[in-house]
């Protein structure tokens, strides 16, 4: 017996736009989302982001252009507010390297401050 999770889906998401998907238990909902993120392969088809195609990339590969996931969790790191949790996964997009955190350069502490104002624009977006 073949079992097929994800057959025949297309959408298109306008930037800006929050989208839901939304079903049944096993309708493969989070299936889904690991081919989108790069964790699972798929079969047939092609999925792209900004024109560009996101087929055969790593997870890695993928959240650096600017697509990633999260569990089923309420919270990543319950000790952590929810801009300290968005700021977990802003680190991947950063372009300092790996020592200058340790010597706070000037580069380290503007893109500190850009995340942490992008952090906050998402939650006034998302209205928290």
């Amino acid at each position: 017996m073949e079992v097929v999770a994800v057959n025949q889906f297309d959408f298109d998401l306008p930037e800006g736009k929050i989208f839901s998907i939304i079903g049944p238990n096993g309708a493969g909902k989070t299936t889904l989302f690991n081919c989108i993120t790069g964790f699972y392969g798929f079969d047939d088809g092609i999925i792209e982001f900004n024109g560009q195609l996101l087929n055969g990339k790593s997870p890695d590969q993928i959240a650096k252009m600017g697509i990633s996931r999260t569990y089923q969790n309420i919270r990543l790191f319950s000790n952590m507010t929810a801009i300290e949790n968005i700021l977990v996964g802003r680190h991947s997009h950063y372009k300092t390297f790996w020592f200058e955190p340790i010597f706070q350069t000037k580069r380290v502490q503007q893109e500190e401050e850009e995340a942490l104002q992008e952090a906050v624009g998402l939650l006034d977006f998302v209205g928290l």
